[in-house]
């Protein structure tokens, strides 16, 4: 392979084209020189030899001479596809667009794997093949045919509705007259025939998403309020508490399930309840250690995920045992890797020496010197000088679930990702002598802030093979202030005065939008820093502004503000946003507020009677309630007490007591009035949930709440109106 790429360097010297694409489409054509990795004489960056190959034949190809020299293999893949369309072997359409990716042949290729995994049942693989269809051959694939495929595809996995609303808004704009060849089925088991347009589609999935999006939400079992005066909740009694329980695993939303509880109790391991229940449906010790958090994942999110500080682990089904464990103590030691291709310094910073970059693929560790040498090199394989075992002591800092994965990061800077199915690490990287800042995920995208001499960078790596797509560096005076990552993998962040969006699957290393431009806005964003304050919901951007006075939609293809912006009702930063559907929620300290995206002249406001203080630390939105968590403040008898009985000041050390007084401020969802849509928003209920030795965590279910004391119980606070087996 070395012998080739030098023979190409002398046939482009010598402007023998011929021979030149001859030498790179070989290499190309074998898996195994594909995958070595080459550093270039001029930058010192590394690339894979099929990346440089791809590179080179482009480049050939935009010269006069490229074409006709590049005849004869454009016809071997065109005869190479049409044998691979044969059969019923995505894996072999891949191989395809992997031998000679600069052909025509290469996305019609790929478009075709994608539907051979759509017609065997593997929609996520198909919406894998399908994004980097869209990535690499945005400008030569059939545009409108991909967009169809993405669309049936993603209405097909959990939470992908959002992803195929931003596809079709996409591909409406493409042609009024795109139309669906093929009928699409909708998450509530509705169609959409063929031949609908593009534009008609979009409509119908914009009116559904509030109906699915409640469907995907827990009924409290709290009773609208009627003349019989009935309470929220029922009283408690020994059969509504759960006794030893260490910790409530609590998911994040998008991966709970309403219809289970996961809990850890030392000496018996990974707890599963069925909401009301005191029996156990499963217990498994799955990790040796005690568990830290959960997330259901796979299909019908009917596997449990549980991590711990240092081990991670998938269960069984049916919850009894551990299908694969990952401990961190097991894994090689990886030196810290730094830039390589596809930096973007920021306007205020001046150039940064960025170094190498390595990536790690199956478990086969490769590791790269530092700084430029002299021509193209093959970088040697130097596994045997690497330590068996990790011994620094690492611990997860962040658990990002994806669809058919998780990705991590570590203590000691490590990022990868281990697959569902075989608990197999699929990749992993290390860009970091310390843990990573901050770490979100979507599913083919895994964005990293990384706070180091440098400056602050966000570092955006692609999820199915790790490789490290795009970097941006900011200087230390002027960074990102929040940042979220849309379902399609476009990238949001806001600085003091703008916002800023990428996608992903965009090569180029420009910014889809800046809004305002330059640096024409004040400083609208300084103050909002927390993930609710900054959120995506199907093709629009959700931002907190402006000292907390401000909410502004703003468009997720370009960046313009959409409505006027909604008034909060606060003069500081202490506001967050919930989105269900076309309904936007605004909570402050001091009440909610409710708006429509439909009908943005249709408003509630409800507060919170004004002699409280409150100090809201929760929403919890149900398909009839949207409650606020109060947390207040203890004074007099509602000090919190230890075990033994004694006082404990609110900030003690052992403040893991929790509080022992919460307010439950319930506000309605359900409509105002019969055969109307806008919602009542009324105070129906304000609940006091008291306990001597402090409640520290709380989670919703159906039926009603879970909240765990500090005397290692857990309380079900049943609604009225529940419903359960």
């Amino acid at each position: 392979m070395n012998f080739r790429v030098t023979r190409a360097q002398f046939a482009a010297a010598t402007s023998n084209a011929g021979d030149e694409l001859r030498l790179y489409q070989e290499i190309l054509l074998e898996p195994q020189w594909r995958a070595i990795q080459l550093t270039s004489r001029d930058d010192g960056s590394v690339a894979s030899a099929g990346v440089v190959s791809e590179r080179a034949i482009a480049r050939i190809l935009s010269t006069p001479a490229g074409p006709d020299a590049f005849a004869v293999f454009q016809q071997a893949a065109s005869d190479e596809l049409k044998e691979a369309a044969g059969g019923n072997n995505p894996d072999a359409l891949l191989a395809v667009a992997q031998r000679y990716p600069n052909t025509d042949a290469a996305p019609a290729a790929m478009l075709a794997a994608a539907e051979q995994f759509e017609a065997q049942g593997k929609f996520r693989s198909a919406t894998q093949v399908l994004n980097q269809t869209d990535r690499r051959y945005r400008d030569r694939a059939d545009r409108t045919k991909l967009i169809e495929t993405q669309v049936r595809n993603y209405l097909r996995l959990p939470n992908g509705l959002a992803v195929a609303i931003k596809h079709l808004a996409t591909g409406s704009k493409l042609s009024s007259e795109s139309q669906f060849e093929q009928p699409i089925t909708l998450p509530d088991g509705s169609t959409i025939d063929a031949g609908t347009t593009f534009a008609a589609a979009l409509e119908t999935l914009r009116q559904k998403s509030a109906t699915i999006a409640a469907r995907n939400l827990p009924n409290l079992g709290i009773p609208v309020p009627s003349k019989e005066g009935r309470e929220p909740f029922v009283p408690e009694n020994e059969r509504t508490v759960l006794n030893d329980i260490d910790l409530l695993l609590v998911p994040a939303r998008e991966f709970a399930r309403h219809d289970r509880i996961v809990a850890f109790s030392t000496g018996r391991g990974v707890q599963v309840f069925a909401p009301g229940a005191t029996a156990p449906l499963s217990t498994a010790a799955a990790l040796g250690e005690p568990a830290t958090s959960c997330a259901w994942v796979g299909d019908a999110d009917r596997n449990l995920l549980v991590w711990g500080n240092s081990s991670v682990a998938l269960l069984t089904p049916d919850g009894s045992d551990a299908k694969w464990r990952v401990q961190l103590a097991a894994m090689t030691e990886l030196q810290v890797v730094a830039a390589t291709e596809g930096v973007v310094v920021d306007r205020a910073v001046g150039e940064v020496d960025t170094g190498t970059e390595v990536r790690i693929q199956a478990n086969q560790p490769i590791r790269f010197g530092r700084g430029r040498r002299r021509g193209m090199q093959v970088v040697p394989d130097v596994n045997q000088n690497l330590p068996v075992a990790n011994r620094n002591g690492e611990t997860l800092v962040h658990v990002c679930p994806l669809g058919d994965r998780v990705v991590l990061s570590t203590s000691t800077g490590r990022v990868m990702a281990i697959e569902y199915a075989s608990g197999d690490v699929a990749w992993q990287t290390r860009l970091s002598v310390t843990a990573i800042h901050q770490m979100i995920a979507a599913d083919d995208f895994a964005v990293l802030r990384l706070i180091d001499d440098f400056g602050v960078q966000l570092i955006a790596v692609e999820t199915f093979a790790g490789q490290v797509t795009h970097r941006r560096i900011f200087s230390q005076d002027a960074v990102p202030v929040n940042m979220t990552l849309a379902p399609d993998g476009t990238l949001v962040y806001t600085m003091n005065n703008r916002l800023c969006g990428k996608n992903l699957y965009d090569p180029n290393a420009d910014l889809d939008f800046e809004y305002p431009t330059g640096t024409e806005g004040g400083p609208a964003y300084f103050g909002a820093t927390m993930p609710d304050q900054l959120v995506v919901a199907d093709d629009r951007i959700i931002a907190v502004s402006d000292n907390g006075v401000l909410v502004r939609v703003h468009s997720l293809e370009t960046g313009k503000e959409l409505l006027k912006a909604f008034t909060t009702g606060s003069s500081n930063w202490n506001v967050r946003v919930r989105v269900v559907g076309p309904n936007l929620y605004v909570i402050t300290q001091t009440g909610v507020t409710g708006y429509n995206f439909d009908q943005p002249e249709r408003v509630w406001h409800s507060r919170i009677p004004p002699k409280q203080t409150p100090n809201i630390q929760d929403v919890f939105v149900g398909n009839m309630y949207l409650l606020l968590l109060d947390k207040g403040t203890p004074r007099g008898a509602d000090q919190m007490r230890d075990l033994r009985g004694a006082i404990q000041p609110p900030n003690a050390a052992n403040g893991n007591l929790g509080a022992p007084r919460f307010q439950l401020w319930a506000f309605g969802r359900y409509p105002a009035k019969e055969n109307e849509t806008i919602e009542s928003g009324r105070l129906d209920y304000a609940v006091q949930v008291t306990h001597p030795v402090g409640i520290s965590q709380w989670q919703p279910v159906e039926g009603g709440l879970y909240y765990r004391t500090a005397d290692r119980k857990l309380h079900f606070l049943r609604g009225s109106d529940a419903k359960l087996n």
